[in-house]
């Protein structure tokens, strides 16, 4: 999330939101791989973790699935359809992403 404030900082918010969406995905993956191992984090794409082993691991909380679902699609558009974001949806999605982060953290 530091470089994700950095690019943020620097004016870049396609950047930082990109950056967003990397460390919500390793952080769901480690969490994942602690309760299930690493093959069931490495065998889902980021939807499916969030989506599935979140809900039925109980890796998060429905607020927390709702934030990470946040970043993920602000960084879809971003990374795959070429959209633009404004330093208000980047500010979202990283303070999204270092909730989502601090709640694996925490559990």
């Amino acid at each position: 999330l530091r470089q994700a404030a950095n690019c943020f900082i620097l004016g870049l918010p396609e950047a930082a939101v990109a950056l967003c969406r990397t460390a919500i995905e390793v952080a769901i993956r480690r969490r994942v791989a602690e309760s299930f191992g690493s093959q069931a984090a490495a065998a889902l794409d980021l939807n499916d973790l969030i989506n599935d082993m979140a809900r039925r691991g109980q890796v998060l909380k429905p607020d927390g699935i709702a934030l990470a679902h946040r970043v993920r699609t602000l960084a879809r558009d971003v990374l795959h359809r070429e959209a633009q974001v404004t330093d208000d949806q980047a500010r979202e999605a990283f303070e999204a992403a270092r909730q989502v982060v601090s709640l694996l953290k925490s559990r």
